[in-house]
């Protein structure tokens, strides 16, 4: 037949959903995401650039993998043995995620994003292992994408290192007063103390933002070109492509390795032991070899837990803290999940959850149990129970195929669509990428990212031609690489990470797939679950497409603010600049659609009208930003601190009354929150506290009672936050009670005692002085 480019036959439908899957994955790893753009910090103070992926780019991926796996569905025809008990247990799941957004009148929108995300990842995997099983095909085009991720994360760390980190500490130090104003942190505050802490390691983290995420890929591509390594070894390829194949081992492994993460270190260690463990189970008879080998992936879900476990009991006896706080994190899952066990707490839920329940020396409230079964049964409850025991069979599957892998069998000699739709889904991966990140495109980066791209399409053309030449050697790498993926998800959270999830449960379900024995028809029951999650997905799509249009409009009118005074500032005491005077003019002319004169009076002038207006139109926008989902607390946090900036300056210049009515007007945005079911927790609590004791310090009427009552239910919804029980303290100080007061400065000192495993998170010096003089100044017994 002729093979020539004009005569090629049409590429199967099935690899181009199959493309499409893989390039979603590899997409959503190749930039970080921001789940609150623009306003995670303030930019009234702080000049933000929003080059990240946001809520609705997240949801736009989503919605792609959900379409994917129906074209996989399908354009398959049949389904492997087992799809109808495998598809069952992901789409449950995944309903259950996405239900826990609490759509309608209390919707959620952090549920909604970790909600829509886990669940379009599980379909994912369950279409990845489904187009796998069903056309070898898929599955090499599959694990040439998502590998194709190694070079692109490989030249991002270091970029991290040598050029990131550097610049952005300096930057840091530089600035430290203005980021921490405009993160509304106290340079001796907890929060400040742990980001200053974090901010100095020099560690790369690729775009997860988390070392231990990043070394997990790293790791699980490093074992699967130390496979191919094998392979060319064995096979006696030429000597420079041996070469080549261990640099793509050792780029991986070395980033592993700079991470500074002991179990990502200790995994990939495991997982090069297994290469010379599997094939001697091999050598034992058919039934004996294939128990063991399903005892070797039960073992690399459960060693890592033991040993979590064992650090536990220990206690307080070693300096290693990593793995006993992961030991707190599960025993606050169990109880969780004993008190939500049907349904869990929802994808978004478990800190909320979780500073209920801790151990009382946890110093940490994180957001993730750290392990994959704890986090899916903390969330999901039985049906995260159920898919968790989908996953140990999965291991126990993948080993017993590593040491008994398919027999080679007849491959197709021609790899042309294979290739092209591989190349394709790379390239779109990164432009998707660049877009996001196209405000904050240096020289450095744009080096690194052509490099990594293309060092991606190679690794597609290496990666195909050897899993066509070599099926069967490359099954037994793939499947190495899962157990060690998996062994590292018992401590660490990127399979429930969004933007990592995805990448991550993909290559699961591919890596577990083998060629089916038996087919069965069951397409349209599966399609049907899929469309019903899609359909949950896309319900409330524009309702945060408003919300992040008005975030947008918002930002866009106050982004110009901190430069603009920067510019000011530096002209108006300076020698007379003529030149730069005159461009500062223009752009405020510009902004204001007026001349403005070059002198110091008119720039100041014109510079606080432009501030006012801006002021006052992005208020606007947050406030239709608030209606579009009026249970996120950050946007009424948002809203609340653009109309106090507002008010400051119209107070300053002669106004009144300005600053009691933003307070006020922040005061009713926290009680809409508040009258929202399921919206209540210790943050909306605290955060009404300080809106009323601001109220009170201006003499507005407040009664200090009512700050008493809201960090009251703050400290029932946190009982171990030392912070919460201060400012608790001298709330009743401040109502003139102070027994009420001495008690509860007590309380947190002890609670400032239990946080002794990690002291930057408990209280700070000035503030454990004050408790002591509540303590000290008590008139009778607390």
């Amino acid at each position: 037949m002729n093979t020539s480019p004009a005569h090629r036959e049409p590429a199967p439908r099935l690899l181009l959903w199959a493309a499409l899957l893989g390039g979603v994955a590899l997409a959503k790893v190749f930039a970080g995401f921001d789940p609150f753009p623009g306003w995670g910090g303030d930019p009234v103070i702080s000049g933000t650039v929003i080059v990240t992926y946001t809520p609705v780019w997240m949801l736009a991926f989503d919605l792609l993998l959900v379409v994917a796996s129906l074209g996989v569905v399908f354009t398959s025809g049949h389904a492997p043995r087992g799809a109808g008990i495998v598809w069952g247990i992901v789409l449950t799941a995944s309903l259950v995620a996405v239900g826990h957004a609490r759509l309608g009148t209390s919707f959620q929108l952090e549920g909604l994003i970790a909600g829509t995300s886990w669940a379009s990842s599980l379909v994912a995997a369950a279409a990845g292992w489904h187009a796998s099983c069903f056309n070898p095909r898929a599955r090499r085009l599959l694990v040439a994408i998502l590998m194709g991720a190694m070079a692109p994360l490989a030249m991002k760390a270091v970029l991290q290192l040598q050029v990131e980190h550097p610049d952005t500490v300096a930057a840091y130090l530089a600035h430290k007063a203005e980021f921490l104003d405009a993160q509304g942190w106290l340079a001796d505050s907890p929060m400040a103390l742990a980001y200053e802490r974090r901010l100095m390691q020099a560690e790369p983290s690729g775009w997860f933002g988390l070392a231990n995420v990043f070394a997990t890929h790293m790791l699980t591509m490093s074992l699967v070109f130390f496979g191919l390594l094998i392979t060319a070894w064995r096979h006696k390829v030429a000597p420079a492509g041996v070469f080549g194949l261990f640099l793509l081992f050792l780029a991986p492994a070395l980033c592993v390795v700079l991470t500074g993460s002991k179990g990502g270190i200790g995994t990939l260690l495991v997982g090069l032991a297994l290469f010379i463990l599997v094939p001697r189970l091999h050598r034992f008879a058919l039934p004996l070899s294939n128990r063991l080998a399903m005892g070797l992936g039960l073992a690399c879900v459960a060693l890592p837990l033991a040993g979590v476990v064992s650090r536990g009991l220990l206690g307080e006896r070693f300096a290693e803290l990593s793995l006993l706080f992961r030991w707190f994190y599960m025993q606050g899952a169990t109880r969780i999940f004993a008190d939500h066990w049907l349904t869990g707490v929802g994808p978004a839920g478990f800190r909320d959850a979780y500073v209920r329940v801790k151990n009382p020396l946890a110093a940490e409230d994180p957001v993730s149990p750290h392990s994959i079964l704890f986090d899916w049964g903390a969330g999901l409850g039985l049906a995260g129970l159920v898919l968790g025991v989908l996953l140990i069979y999965a291991c126990m599957k993948a080993a017993r195929s590593a040491v008994h892998p398919d027999p080679d069998s007849p491959q197709d000699a021609d790899d042309y669509w294979e290739l092209r739709l591989g190349m394709l889904s790379i390239i779109g991966a990164v432009i998707a990428g660049l877009i996001v990140e196209r405000a904050m495109v240096t020289p450095e980066s744009a080096i690194t990212r052509l490099i990594g791209t293309v060092g991606s399409l190679m690794f597609v053309i290496t990666l195909l031609r050897f899993q066509r030449h070599f099926p069967r050697h490359m099954s037994v790498g793939i499947a190495i690489a899962l157990l060690a993926c998996v062994m590292h998800l018992q401590i660490e959270m990127s399979a429930t990470t969004i933007g990592a999830a995805t990448w991550i449960l993909l290559f699961i379900g591919v890596g577990v797939s083998r060629t089916p024995t038996v087919v069965v028809r069951t397409r349209r029951v599966i399609a049907a679950g899929i469309l019903v999650v899609g359909g949950l997905l896309a319900w409330q799509t524009p309702r945060v497409v408003a919300w992040e249009r008005s975030l947008r409009e918002a930002h866009a009118v106050v982004a110009p603010i901190p430069d603009l005074g920067e510019q000011l500032t530096r002209v108006i005491p300076s020698p007379p600049n003529a030149i730069a005077r005159q461009d500062l003019a223009q752009v405020l002319g510009g902004l204001l659609g007026r001349a403005v004169a070059a002198d110091n009076a008119s720039l100041q002038q014109a510079l606080g009208v432009y501030v006012e207006g801006a002021l006052g139109v992005a208020a606007q926008h947050l406030a239709r930003a608030h209606d579009r989902v009026p249970s996120h607390l950050p946007t009424a946090q948002a809203l609340a601190r653009v109309r106090f900036h507002l008010a400051q300056r119209l107070e300053a210049r002669g106004g009144t009354g300005a600053l009691a009515a933003a307070l006020n007007d922040a005061e009713q945005l926290g009680t809409r929150i508040l009258s929202i079911p399921g919206a209540q927790g210790a943050q909306v609590h605290a955060w009404m506290a300080q809106v009323l004791e601001k109220r009170a310090e201006l003499g507005d009427g407040v009664q200090r009672a009512a700050v008493v009552e809201h960090l009251t239910q703050a400290v029932d919804c946190s009982p171990f936050d030392p912070i919460l029980a201060s400012r608790l303290a001298r709330a009743h100080a401040a109502a003139g009670d102070p027994s009420a007061a001495a008690s509860w400065a007590r309380r947190a000192l002890e609670l400032h005692a239990n946080r002794r495993l990690d002291p930057l998170s408990g209280l700070p010096d000035r503030e454990q002085e004050a408790m002591w003089k509540l303590v000290d100044g008590a008139q009778g017994p607390g």
